[in-house]
């Protein structure tokens, strides 16, 4: 397989592997909370969030796997690949051992009482289910970090397969036993199975892949301070984010209640999706990056090309999702629900067209070997949301009011970062150049102020003949660098 197409094919897995899922799991939310009963499955969203959040704990492992094993595969330095891999495995089986401790320490305390307070019938279920879940926790650890290996590897069609084998199976087996069984245990049980059993296919086929592969766990302190040099900021990175966006939720629950809160977190939830979807058509770029960095070679102009192109995708694709957003969700949740998702969706559309420009500057800055840089990125965007969402919600006191401050301040934020990578890659400032990134994102919310289709399809393909004048005329961007 050419190079052009290995990278055309790595593109669509990466995109393919944050739609498919997602799709097909939230419509089967309404499968599971029938079957399972509101109380039952509150709790196992429950879980579900604390499997996710605690993966902000993994140190890093996962990025820093991929850039290091992309950085020595490109160099053909076969020890260090083996040795990165195994240390790597060894931090995962540590990690591994941590959750199960916190885990049964999380346990204890559902089992006193002491944490979040549940009713005293779903008490012992809880407490189950809670040591369960240390266990699919610990296990995701591993399984994270070999999974990465295989995108630094530049083998996104197997991270797809492999990854997504683990969802659907583990989806398909749950929604059989709860339609007949309703077992909440169960339902984690079977979770924790798969993951070993797909732990054991992934070493089979890291092996094929490469022999001189070793995923045997062992910590070489060569590579752990390496690992977690690079780990370290980009673990720092995801706090900050998660930070940010649990604040405005906390706002909410605790000004209008859980209803509002419950219809607030799922469309906050539905953009976490969509902007995971849009990083994805930059995330596959990464072992190229590293490679490049490693070679020394000129990254401006493969900067410049990733930016067009998450740029002219990410914007486009928002687009039609606002144009087709209503008649989809009333067929998801029907119209009355629609109703109270409309409050949120707009805004949160306008915030996204923004928040998608912040994408490519950290992505690009972690893995070229400026990682302090890209942390200061997420530190300063970040910042300039959490001042927003406070100050937005303390003039007006509203949610609309809260969002308008994120989104302003996400503006101010594009303003100064991108002024900061125009001097760090070309050594002055081009505010003209961010002008249009800014007037690019702008013009793309007049979807949401004009609700004619016409006009929205209109602005659609002027923001298409704008990118092309710009990127391609004016700018002479290369998209084709990207692929080759």
């Amino acid at each position: 397989m050419s190079n052009v197409a290995r990278n055309i094919q790595n593109s669509v897995y990466n995109i393919a592997d944050v739609i498919v899922y997602p799709v097909f799991f939230f419509a089967t939310v309404p499968f599971f909370m029938g079957h399972l009963g509101e109380e039952i499955f509150g709790l196992w969203m429950l879980m579900n969030t604390l499997i996710l959040s605690f993966q902000v704990f993994n140190l890093g492992l996962g990025p820093a796997m991929m850039r290091y094993t992309a950085k020595y595969y490109s160099s053909k330095n076969e020890n260090a690949l083996k040795n990165t891999i195994s240390t790597g495995i060894g931090i995962s089986l540590l990690l591994f051992i941590l959750s199960i401790g916190v885990g049964s320490l999380m346990a204890f305390f559902i089992s006193e009482g002491l944490l979040f307070h549940l009713p005293a019938s779903i008490t012992p279920l809880a407490v189950k289910a809670m040591l369960l879940t240390s266990l699919i926790i610990g296990t995701k650890f591993c399984e994270q970090a070999l999974l990465h290996v295989l995108k630094g590897l530049e083998r996104f069609d197997l991270y797809f397969f492999i990854n997504n084998s683990i969802r659907f199976i583990t989806l398909g087996i749950n929604m059989i036993q709860v339609y007949f069984f309703k077992s909440l245990t169960a339902m984690l049980a079977v979770s924790v199975a798969v993951t070993i059993l797909m732990l054991l296919v992934q070493f089979l086929v890291l092996k094929k892949i490469n022999k001189h592969i070793h995923p045997i766990p062992s910590i070489k302190k060569e590579y752990l301070r390496e690992l977690m040099k690079f780990g370290f900021f980009t673990w720092i990175q995801s706090l900050i984010v998660l930070l940010v966006f649990q604040v405005d939720r906390f706002i909410v629950v605790s000004k209008y209640g859980t209803t509002t809160l419950g219809y607030y977190a799922l469309t906050a939830t539905i953009f976490v999706n969509i902007h995971t979807c849009i990083t994805a058509a930059a995330y596959w770029l990464v072992p190229k990056i590293a490679a490049q960095h490693n070679l020394e070679t000129d990254k401006t102009d493969l900067y410049k090309s990733l930016r067009a192109f998450v740029t002219i995708t990410g914007i486009a694709a928002l687009v039609l999702f606002f144009i087709c957003y209503k008649p989809l969700f009333t067929l998801w949740v029907g119209s009355e629900k629609l109703l109270q998702l409309d409050d949120f969706v707009p805004l949160f559309t306008a915030f996204e067209f923004f928040y998608l420009l912040i994408i490519v500057p950290p992505l690009f800055l972690n893995y070229s070997g400026h990682v302090k840089q890209g942390t200061r990125v997420i530190y300063i965007v970040s910042l300039l949301n959490i001042a927003g969402l406070i100050a937005g919600f303390a003039f007006t006191g509203s949610i609309t009011g809260m969002l308008w401050g994120l989104l302003l301040s996400t503006v101010a934020g594009v303003l100064i970062i991108y002024e900061l990578i125009n001097k760090l890659f070309f050594k002055k400032a081009f505010f003209s150049e961010t002008f249009f990134f800014i007037a690019a994102s702008a013009l793309g919310c007049f979807v949401i102020v004009f609700p004619d289709l016409f006009i929205q399809l209109g602005v659609l393909c002027l923001l298409l003949l704008i990118s092309w004048i710009y990127f391609v005329k004016f700018e002479k961007t290369d998209i084709r660098l990207l692929f080759n």
